[in-house]
Parts: structure tokens; C-alpha cells; sequence
């Protein structure tokens, strides 16, 4: 595998996760926004690795902050689960 696949990998990834964890924070259903704070709380760690490697400490500092928001939906919509 080379550089370019494995970054093209790790951003179809990045893309991915954030189109659905966005997409599902909108549903009416709180199961369904607590399914969308889980899938943002799991990917955080690839967005803050993918934000160290590439030297953009706005995008790793902003990170944290999504973490803390995608964890506080998983944290108050987690009883319909």
C-alpha cells in the first residue's frame, strides 16, 4: 500500500463518518441522535490523528471541542437506546 492510498483511505473515512453522524443529529428520533453522537465520539480519534499528522493544530484543537459535543448528544439522547 502506498502513502497516497492509505491517505486517500483515511479521508473516504473521515468524509464518511462526518456526512452520517451529521446527516443523523438532525432526526427527530432521540435513538436516532444517539446513534449519531456515538458514530462522532468513535471517529473523533481519526479526525484528531489525522489533524496531528498534518501539522493543523486549529483542526486538532477544534476536534476536541467535537468530541465534547458528540459526546454530550450520545450523553443526553443514550436512554432511547
Amino acid at each position: 500500500m502506498t502513502v497516497e492510498f492509505i491517505d486517500d483511505a483515511l479521508q473516504a473515512v473521515l468524509m464518511v463518518s462526518a456526512i452520517a453522524a451529521s446527516y443523523l443529529s438532525t432526526s427527530l428520533s432521540a435513538r436516532v441522535r444517539a446513534r449519531a453522537g456515538l458514530i462522532g465520539v468513535l471517529f473523533q480519534p481519526v479526525w484528531l490523528a489525522a489533524a496531528w499528522m498534518a501539522g493543523q493544530w486549529g483542526e486538532f484543537i477544534l476536534s476536541i471541542f467535537y468530541c465534547g459535543a458528540w459526546a454530550r448528544m450520545w450523553l443526553n439522547n443514550r436512554a432511547a437506546l
